[in-house]
C-alpha cells in the first residue's frame, strides 16, 4: 500500500520537540539492529539486494522520502515536504566487519555509527547492511530520527519491510514523482492563520493541567513524606521531583557504548504467572537487579530506589508509518531491595499504583504546551537545558526503560529469515543510560545504549539481566514449593 501523503505535512508538537534533542554530544535518532539468517537463500544478500528491497518498499514507509522545511524565523512548526533530490544510495550503505566478525566487533562498529548525527537537511534516516558475521548471518542497522517515529511506529515500519513467506525477492520500484515544496510566503501565511486558534488551545491546556493535578500530587507524596520524616520508608509511588545521583547521570560524552542480550519470553511468562505480576513488572525487576549489581561494583550506594522514565504508547492510527503517539510515566526502580522476589513485588505494586492513579503525562498537556510555544523558543529552550546541564542539576529520572511489543511469528526480509530485533535508543546529557526491549518471536531483544565514558562495561549490565531470569525462576519455584508445603 502506498502511504505517501499529498502536499506538505506539518509536524505535530511532540514530533517537532524531538528535533530539539540535537545538541552537542547527543542526537535525536532511534535505531534497530536486525540479525538475518541468509543460509537458505539462493542469491547473495548484499548491498545491491538490500537497496532493491528498500526501493520497492519505500512507498509504504511514511516520511522516508521527505525532508524538513522550516517556517521562516521559526514562527511555526516545520513541515515534511518531498525531497526533490532524494538519493537512495546515500541513505542505504554497507559496513564490512573484519573477519571473523565477533559480537564485540559488531557492537563497537554499530556504536560508532549510532553516535553520529543524521544530516538534518535530508530525509531523517540511514540504513546499513553489515557483512562479515559468521554462519551466514547479515545484520541491518537502521536509524531514524525520533521526530519521524516512536517505538510502535517502528514496528509498523518493520512490518512494511518483511514478508510471511521465504524466497520473496525485491520487485520493481514505483517511480517517485516529488511534489513541489511550498514557498516561504505560503508557510508564513499558514503560521499567521494558526495564531487564531491559540486562545482555544490555551483553554484546553489549562483544563488538561487541572485534570493532571491529582496524579502529580500522588507522585509527590512519597518525597514530601520522606522530607517530613526521614525515617519513613514509604516508596509506594514514583516521583519526578528528584532522583538519586549515579555515574550515568553525569555529563555525557559524544561516544556511545552498546550492549545486547535476548530474554526468553517463555521463562518471563513462567515468572509472571507464578508471581501474579505482568511482563513489564518482570522487566523492571530484571533491570533493578542488573543496575544494582553494576552500581555496587562501582562502589555506589544502593539504599534508595532510582527513578525510571517509562514511555507509554497511546492508541493512534499509525497506518501512515510516521509520527509519535506516546506519553511517559515515572516509576521507581527498586535497586534498594536485596531479595529478588521483593524487587519483583515492589515493581508490581508501584506500577499498579501508578496506572491506577493515571500518572502518565496526558498527551493533551504536553502536546498543547509544545504547540503553544513558537519553535524558535522551544529549540533555544531545549538547547539551554542541555548546554547548562539542567538535567544533571535537577534530576527528575535516572534512566529510560522501554518495552515495545512485537510480532511473535516467523518473518523474512528480502528472502532471509529474521532472527532477532534489538532496539537502540537515545541518551541525553544527564541521562546516560537507555534500556529498550522489543518482542520478536520467542524472545525479548534487549538493546542498551550508554555513555562510553560512564559505562565502558555496559555489556555486563545486559549479561546480568539474563542471569537474573534464572534467579527469578528459581525464586518463584521455591516460593511456590514453600507455599505448597505450607
Amino acid at each position: 500500500m502506498d502511504i505517501s501523503s499529498p502536499g506538505p505535512i506539518q509536524l505535530p508538537g511532540l514530533d517537532s520537540a524531538f528535533l530539539g534533542l540535537e545538541a552537542d554530544r547527543q542526537s535525536g535518532h532511534v535505531a534497530s539492529l536486525v540479525i538475518l539468517d541468509t543460509t537458505d537463500m539462493d542469491v547473495p544478500f548484499d548491498l545491491a539486494h538490500y537497496r532493491a528491497l528498500v526501493a520497492e518498499r519505500l512507498p509504504r514507509m511514511g516520511h522516508f522520502r521527505k525532508r524538513l522545511k522550516h517556517v521562516p524565523f521559526g514562527l511555526d512548526r516545520p513541515y515534511w515536504v518531498d525531497d526533490v533530490h532524494f538519493d537512495l544510495d546515500y541513505h542505504v550503505r554497507e559496513l564490512g566487519l573484519p573477519r571473523p566478525g565477533t559480537m564485540e566487533v559488531l557492537l563497537d562498529s554499530v556504536a560508532r555509527v549510532h553516535e553520529r548525527p543524521l544530516d538534518m537537511s535530508r530525509p531523517l534516516w540511514e540504513a546499513y547492511i553489515i557483512s562479515g558475521l559468521p554462519d551466514g548471518r547479515v545484520a541491518i542497522y537502521t536509524k531514524v530520527h525520533h521526530a519521524v517515529i516512536d517505538g510502535a511506529t517502528g514496528v509498523e515500519l518493520l512490518t512494511a519491510m518483511v514478508d510471511l513467506e521465504p524466497g520473496i525477492m525485491p520487485g520493481e520500484p514505483t517511480p517517485f514523482e516529488p511534489r513541489r515544496e511550498p514557498s516561504a510566503a505560503r508557510l508564513l501565511g499558514r503560521a499567521a492563520l494558526d495564531l487564531t486558534s491559540r486562545p482555544a488551545d490555551m483553554v484546553r491546556l489549562g483544563r488538561s493541567a487541572l485534570a493532571y493535578l491529582p496524579a502529580l500530587a500522588f507522585q509527590a507524596a512519597p518525597k514530601i513524606t520522606r522530607a517530613l520524616d526521614p525515617g519513613d520508608e514509604l516508596d509506594s509511588a514514583a516521583t519526578p521531583l528528584r532522583a538519586p545521583a549515579t555515574p550515568f547521570n553525569d555529563k555525557i560524552s559524544a561516544q556511545r557504548k552498546i550492549a545486547l542480550t535476548r530474554l526468553p519470553l517463555d521463562d518471563l511468562r513462567t515468572i509472571k504467572n507464578a508471581a501474579g505480576v505482568s511482563i513489564n513488572d518482570v522487566v523492571i525487576a530484571l533491570t533493578a537487579a542488573a543496575v544494582r549489581d553494576w552500581l555496587e561494583r562501582q562502589g555506589c550506594a544502593v539504599n534508595e530506589p532510582l527513578v525510571s522514565m517509562v514511555p507509554v504508547a497511546l492508541a493512534a492510527d499509525r497506518s501512515s508509518g510516521a509520527g509519535n503517539s506516546v506519553t511517559a510515566m515515572f516509576t521507581p526502580l527498586p535497586i534498594h531491595l536485596d531479595d529478588p522476589l521483593d524487587r519483583l513485588q515492589s515493581a508490581h505494586a508501584t506500577s499498579s499504583a501508578a496506572k491506577s492513579h493515571g500518572v502518565a503525562i496526558p498527551k493533551e498537556l504536553y502536546e498543547g504546551g509544545i504547540q503553544l510555544t513558537p519553535p524558535m523558543l522551544l529549540r533555544r529552550g531545549m538547547r539551554a537545558v542541555f548546554d547548562l546541564g539542567l538535567m544533571r542539576r535537577f534530576r527528575s529520572f535516572n534512566l529510560v526503560l522501554s518495552n515495545i511489543p512485537g510480532p511473535d511469528i516467523t518473518v523474512y526480509l528480502g528472502g532471509a529469515r529474521l532472527e532477532t530485533v534489538y532496539p537502540l535508543s537515545i541518551i541525553v546529557d544527564g541521562v546516560g543510560l537507555n534500556i529498550t526491549l522489543q518482542g520478536f518471536g520467542k524472545h525479548l531483544g534487549v538493546g542498551i545504549v550508554a555513555c562510553r565514558r560512564a559505562m565502558p562495561d555496559v555489556q555486563s549490565l545486559a549479561d546480568r539481566m539474563l542471569e537474573e531470569v534464572e534467579v527469578l525462576l528459581s525464586a518463584v519455584g521455591e516460593s511456590a514449593g514453600g507455599a505448597g508445603r505450607g
